[in-house]
């Protein structure tokens, strides 16, 4: 059985691999929060962009289709030009820089 930080782990390098050249400018940051086998996803877009949103359900599809297993994830997209900070339970996966 896997330990909750090799999930956790998984996800991140799979999440990573489905968002391989698909993050534009608009994106600020993405991270995750995990409870169990539970992932949340977040995407904080400065606007709101129907484009990036198309990306986020296919980097959704393409990770779903690389897990072994159903995996209850759930994508959330914020939009803020305000200044950020992640929950403290939060993975980051990307954070652009300025």
């Amino acid at each position: 059985m896997e330990k909750p930080h090799e999930i956790e782990n998984k996800y991140i390098l799979e999440l990573i691999q489905a968002m391989i050249g698909g993050i534009s400018n608009n994106f600020r940051a993405i991270w995750i929060i995990t409870v169990k086998e539970k992932l949340d996803v977040y995407f904080l877009l400065e606007k709101d962009n129907a484009e990036d949103r198309g990306e986020i359900e296919d980097f959704i599809f393409e990770f779903e289709a690389l897990q072994e297993k159903i995996v209850d994830v759930t994508p959330h997209v914020l939009i803020s030009k305000k200044p950020w900070t992640p929950p403290t339970n939060a993975r980051i996966l990307f954070s652009m820089r300025k």
